[in-house]
């Protein structure tokens, strides 16, 4: 009887630490998520040696009345990939459709979920890092608590449940550093399909604007290729009413 009482209680208190890291989790994805935004970027991607190349881009994002979560990146420069831009559609029942075009090709392709795992014009950023992770897909797990740049915040381990999406992805898990009191991200580290951590997102500098906490600057370091990408956010255009015309295959090839 004793004992029977004892694995029922672990079972509770095991749910209620996956409960309390998948509410941590909702609560920053909430946080991050106007109804509709957009945002001018900065790209600087530093190679081992310290060369430098740069990109300009605009985000825009926006939630739609069909529960989707719509998000475009347009590149303004250098000129080879100005009109180049990245459409990601994300759904509640099934995983993100993404779309790549580049004005060379004269048409989009899509992107693969096999191939969520691919950086995207030169930078250190995933295809899969566009989009929010899906809480039904992850397991999420509360792993104690650690500082970053003087504030102190919450370690939560991110590990996909279906085996395959594990095979298919290319993160075996994730750990997210997060300020509960704020619910914004303060840094991510990715680990590869073989448990080994390869890439670093750090973000800095955090701004109040239009009600939501935004980050100015973020950098991803990948110190197995020894290069690094850094992010400057400037120019931000919350809750405005963004047409969802912006999120089309046709309005990602002719920009109109």
């Amino acid at each position: 009887m004793a004992s029977a009482l004892m694995l029922v209680l672990a079972a509770a208190t095991a749910a209620a630490a996956v409960e309390d890291g998948e509410s941590i989790m909702r609560a920053a994805i909430a946080q991050a998520s106007a109804r509709d935004e957009i945002v001018d970027v900065q790209m600087r991607l530093i190679d081992a040696n310290g060369k430098e190349r740069r990109r300009t881009a605009t985000l825009y994002n926006k939630k739609s009345g069909r529960d989707e979560h719509l998000r475009l990146i347009r590149f303004g420069a250098p000129p080879d990939l100005a009109g180049s831009g990245i459409l990601s559609i994300e759904q509640a029942d099934r995983r993100a459709d993404q779309w790549l075009y580049m004005p060379a090709y004269h048409a989009s392709r899509r992107i693969a979920s096999v191939n969520g795992g691919d950086t995207w014009m030169g930078t250190d950023f995933a295809y899969e890092d566009i989009v929010d992770p899906r809480l039904s897909e992850h397991r999420y797990r509360v792993l104690g608590e650690a500082a970053a740049r003087g504030v102190t915040g919450t370690l939560l381990e991110a590990t996909p449940r279906d085996p395959a999406l594990a095979r298919e992805g290319a993160y075996s898990k994730r750990v997210y550093l997060i300020d509960r009191s704020k619910n914004v991200i303060l840094r991510v580290e990715f680990y590869d399909r073989d448990g080994e951590r390869f890439k670093t997102l750090t973000n800095d500098d955090l701004v109040l604007i239009g009600g939501y906490y935004r980050w100015r600057r973020g950098e991803m370091v990948n110190t197995r290729k020894q290069h690094r990408t850094v992010l400057e956010f400037a120019n931000w255009r919350i809750d405005q009413g963004l047409n969802e015309r912006y999120f089309t295959v046709r309005f990602l090839e002719r920009g109109m």
